[in-house]
C-alpha cells in the first residue's frame, strides 16, 4: 500500500467533522501560498490530489501530531474556503457593491440593492459590512476570476485599475474613439479565440509538466534542506541554543514566556530542526502549536 496513504485517507469514522485550531489555519494558509508561490496549482485555481498530499505533508511536519489528512480534511477545508471566496468575489463584482479596502468587507450603495440581492442569493445575508480580513490571502491562493478565467485580482487592485481607468477616459477624444473601433473589428471572434487556446494548451503541455516537475524538484530540496537540519538536531542534542533562545527574545516574549518556549523546543530534538527551519513568520504559529499540544496531553 502506498506510503502516502496515511496523509491521503482519513480513518475517522464517517460523520465526524474535524475541529480546526486557528493556529493549523494560519499554518495551511501559509503553506498553501507558498505552494501557489512554487506554481504548485492548476490554471483553475484547484490543487491536484498529488499536491494535497504534498501539503498535508507540509502542514504535519509544521503542526507535530496533527494527523491531518489531505482527504478529508484538507481538501474540505478548501471546498469550504473557496465557497466563502466566491461568495464576496461574486458580490464586489455586482454593481452597486464595492470593496472597502481599508475595513476589508463589503460595501453596497443603498438598501434596496442589497435586499434585492439577499432575495436572489441567500447565502450572501449577513455579508454586509462584514470585516473579512482573509479575501486578499485567498484570492492569491484560488487565483482565478471564476467568471473569465484572469487571474484573481485583490481588491485594491482593482480599485486602483478602476480609478486609472476613470482618469484615463476623461482624455479620450475622437481620433482615440475611432482607433479604438478599428482595433475591435480587427479582434478575432470567441470561437477563433478559444480555438486558438486549446491549441495553444495542447502545445504547451509538455512545458506545463515540465514546470510541475522542476517545482517539485525544488519543494523536495528545500524539504531535504529542513530534513538536514532536523537530523542535525537529533545527532547534536547536546549543541548550543543561544541562536534559539535570542530569536525568543526578539520575538519580544515575555521573561517567563521565553522560558516556557524553549523548554518546549528543546523536549524533542527535532523541535530545534523545526524551529530553525521555518521562517520567522510561522515560529510564533509553531510555538502555540506545541503549547497547545502539551495541554491537550495533560488532559489525557
Amino acid at each position: 500500500m502506498d506510503n502516502h496513504n496515511n496523509l491521503n485517507a482519513s480513518q475517522e469514522p464517517k460523520g465526524r467533522r474535524r475541529k480546526w485550531e486557528a493556529f493549523e489555519e494560519e499554518v495551511l494558509l501559509s503553506v498553501l501560498e507558498d505552494f501557489v508561490a512554487r506554481k504548485q496549482r492548476c490554471d483553475t485555481g484547484a490543487f491536484k490530489q498529488g499536491t494535497l498530499i504534498e501539503i498535508a505533508k507540509a502542514v504535519n511536519v509544521l503542526c507535530p501530531n496533527s494527523n491531518i489528512k489531505a482527504t478529508p480534511h484538507i481538501e474540505s477545508k478548501l471546498k469550504k474556503w473557496k465557497k466563502t471566496y466566491s461568495l464576496v468575489f461574486d458580490m464586489i463584482n455586482t454593481s452597486g457593491f464595492a470593496w472597502n479596502d481599508v475595513k476589508k468587507c463589503v460595501e453596497v450603495d443603498s438598501d434596496d440593492a442589497w435586499l434585492s440581492y439577499v432575495q436572489k442569493n441567500k447565502e450572501a445575508d449577513g455579508w454586509r459590512s462584514k470585516p473579512f480580513p482573509l479575501y486578499d490571502r485567498f484570492a492569491y491562493i484560488f487565483g482565478k476570476d471564476r467568471a473569465t478565467g484572469n487571474v484573481a485580482e485583490t481588491p485594491a487592485e482593482m480599485m486602483e485599475e478602476q480609478s486609472h481607468a476613470q482618469v484615463g477616459a476623461s482624455d479620450i477624444g475622437g481620433e482615440n474613439v475611432v482607433s479604438s473601433m478599428n482595433q475591435q473589428s480587427q479582434q478575432s471572434t470567441p470561437s477563433e479565440n478559444s480555438q486558438r487556446k486549446r491549441k495553444r494548451a495542447m502545445g504547451n503541455s509538455s512545458d506545463g509538466t515540465e514546470a510541475i516537475i522542476s517545482g517539485l524538484k525544488e519543494f523536495y530540496v528545500e524539504s531535504g534542506k529542513r530534513m538536514q537540519m532536523v537530523t542535525e538536531a537529533l545527532v547534536q542534542g547536546t549543541s548550543n541554543h543561544t541562536d534559539i533562545a535570542n530569536e525568543l527574545e526578539a520575538m519580544g516574549l515575555s521573561p517567563m514566556d521565553q522560558i516556557d518556549a524553549l523548554t518546549l523546543i528543546l523536549e524533542k530534538p527535532q523541535n530545534v530542526g523545526v524551529f530553525r527551519a521555518i521562517n520567522s513568520g510561522l515560529k510564533k504559529v509553531f510555538l502555540k502549536n506545541l503549547a497547545s499540544l502539551r495541554y491537550r496531553l495533560s488532559q489525557r
